[in-house]
């Protein structure tokens, strides 16, 4: 009996200890974070989504390859899900026109009054109105002209540059539907080029962090620019990159991989120098991991390809002391 009950202890133990605040992967520390209640879980009218913008009081979300996206009303300080998120009949839909080409939308960024759109798949741009969200114009964004991370020696050489080129758009067109799944602005002067630019999370093997620079006041004037170098020894597998996200005042980028809904931290010193910092796991109730943002308080939202089965939401967030 007591060899029963010291058995019984230590597997206790092993079950506590695999849901603790910290478990380790491949020798890395894992935070795990706690499972969202309903005030941090919205419910939305589309059962999958695969793309967020939460903006100030309002969050817009995309389910992929469809010709919509949808406005959530948000109100972070009430205490109920429904004060916070509103009802099902308080999200809007909108139709997305004009587009050259079947989109796989899952991201934006706001310039004024206008919203621009970003495609996924072809790296299409839309400039929308904000009043009435229709279609002012669009463009295709230009891959083939991107140079490696400037160095301590300064810019690549031409040699290195067309290497980088070649190798880019080899393993480009190779890969079919959707090769960039996450999009976030880069604060000011994280790249001092005039530009302002944007990371992508792409899933072209050998390229998981590239940078989209746009003209300022240029809404639809951009180039994938720049290659960033990612310092890891156990990197996110290319079809797996799920989304990237951006915490400017602690200078990290987030990268999800969707295979164990992980979300890998690293630190941001220059596009050359992107060093792995820890990761952040999602609770295993949790759903597949499709994208991931932060805001500008610092919260970490999150989507998910279904509903989970027990708030019903595909949609959550953390506070920022939650997960950082």
């Amino acid at each position: 009996m007591a060899e029963f009950w010291g058995n019984y202890r230590n597997l206790l133990a092993f079950v506590l200890l695999s849901n603790a605040y910290l478990v380790m992967a491949a020798g890395k520390e894992v935070r795990v974070l706690d499972i969202p209640d309903e005030r941090h879980a919205a419910l939305t009218v589309e059962r999958g989504l695969y793309g967020l913008f939460p903006a100030e009081n309002e969050v817009f979300v995309f389910s992929g390859k469809t010709d919509r996206f949808v406005r959530i009303p948000v109100n972070l300080s009430a205490k109920h899900r429904d004060e916070r998120f509103g009802k099902l009949t308080d999200q809007t839909k909108f139709p997305i026109l004009d587009a050259k080409y079947p989109g796989d939308w899952r991201g934006m960024f706001e310039s004024g009054d206008r919203i621009v759109l970003v495609d996924s798949s072809m790296l299409q741009l839309l400039l929308l109105r904000k009043k009435d969200y229709r279609t002012v114009m669009s463009a295709t964004v230009p891959t083939d002209i991107l140079k490696p991370a400037m160095d301590r020696g300064g810019e690549p050489t031409t040699v290195e540059t067309a290497r980088t080129r070649k190798k880019f758009l080899a393993a480009s067109r190779k890969i079919f539907g959707t090769k960039y799944t996450g999009f976030a602005e880069m604060p000011g002067n994280w790249m001092d080029d005039g530009n302002r630019n944007f990371l992508l999370a792409s899933r072209v093997p050998g390229f998981p962090l590239l940078v989209l620079g746009c003209r300022k006041n240029e809404d639809l004037s951009c180039v994938v620019s720049r290659h960033c170098f990612l310092e890891d020894g156990n990197p996110v597998a290319p079809e797996l990159v799920t989304g990237v996200a951006v915490s400017p005042v602690d200078r990290l980028i987030a990268i999800g991989d969707s295979s164990s809904n992980t979300i890998r931290l690293y630190k941001f010193n220059s596009c050359f120098d992107v060093r792995y910092s820890r990761s952040v796991r999602l609770p295993d109730r949790l759903p597949k991991l499709t994208n991931i943002q932060i805001d500008s308080k610092g919260r970490l939202w999150v989507t998910t390809a279904i509903p989970d089965s027990f708030t019903d939401s595909n949609l959550f967030f953390w506070e920022k002391d939650q997960w950082n």
